[in-house]
């Protein structure tokens, strides 16, 4: 597993590959994200949110979102919101753009 952050003047991305445990994302949320690049296959979400709490990025882009996940996107979004508690996120589909 391994992340990797692009920075740029007051801008700093950080990316996930695939994790095997939240810990992994550590080293990452060290220093504060403008926005995360986070995989939501192989991790729980629990123990994913309760981190991203802790260490707050600006926003939050979820990908490879696990398909037993995606089969009530509307559930997992409400889960998400709540979990998160305020921290601006989105579930990326084929073809997004993201703007900063």
């Amino acid at each position: 597993a391994f992340c990797f952050a692009l920075e740029h003047n007051s801008l700093r991305l950080g990316h996930s590959a695939d994790i095997g445990a939240v810990q992994d994302l550590v080293p990452l949320l060290e220093r504060s994200l403008t926005l995360l690049v986070c995989e939501l296959s192989h991790i729980e979400v629990p123990d994913l949110t309760a981190l991203l709490r802790r260490s707050p990025p600006g926003r939050v882009v979820f990908v490879h979102v696990a398909r037993e996940l995606l089969a009530d996107a509307t559930a997992l979004e409400a889960r998400l919101r709540t979990e998160l508690n305020g921290i601006p996120f989105v579930l990326a589909h084929d073809d997004d753009v993201v703007t900063l």
